[in-house]
């Protein structure tokens, strides 16, 4: 995982740099678990390639996102509860255990879907197949994070 360097702080905004990550700003947390979450979702935007980043709940309805594109919530949250719904009611046909990560790839990017608690999943879009291994790994780390702001 890449050093991170703090910046400076100003207007509720740290500014950090990595060499293996995108410069940004992350909001700093001052509303509680909200914000927290948003912090979160921002870091996730931070790796090479993410676009989105969203906790999702099982019935669609999205709960907080960070993107970099303009996109429908609704579809984004529709999109991921059936997609993670369907492999995961799925998974007793394979005799397999929980479903742990879902990722689906395309030419020209990814939709990764990890299950945070029984009720939400995290859903990462991606402009690039690059680097895949390492962005789940990242978000598979943070996942303790995520179910704590919960």
């Amino acid at each position: 995982m890449p050093t991170v360097v703090i910046k400076y702080v100003f207007q509720n905004y740290v500014y950090i740099w990595s060499s293996r990550l995108k410069e940004s700003s992350v909001p700093v947390d001052t509303n509680g678990g909200a914000g927290l979450l948003k912090q979160i979702l921002s870091e996730l935007l931070m790796n090479t390639g993410v676009t989105t980043a969203a906790l999702v709940g099982r019935d669609g309805f999205v709960i907080d996102v960070a993107t970099t594109t303009s996109l429908d919530r609704d579809a984004l949250g529709a999109l991921g509860s059936s997609s993670i719904n369907y492999f995961e009611n799925d998974n007793t046909l394979m005799e397999s255990s929980k479903l742990r990560q879902l990722t689906l790839e395309y030419l020209n990017g990814a939709i990764i879907l990890t299950p945070v608690t029984r009720e939400e999943f995290l859903m990462i879009l991606t402009d690039s197949t690059d680097n895949l291994g390492e962005l789940t790994y990242r978000i598979v780390n943070n996942m303790p994070r995520v179910a704590a702001v919960m």
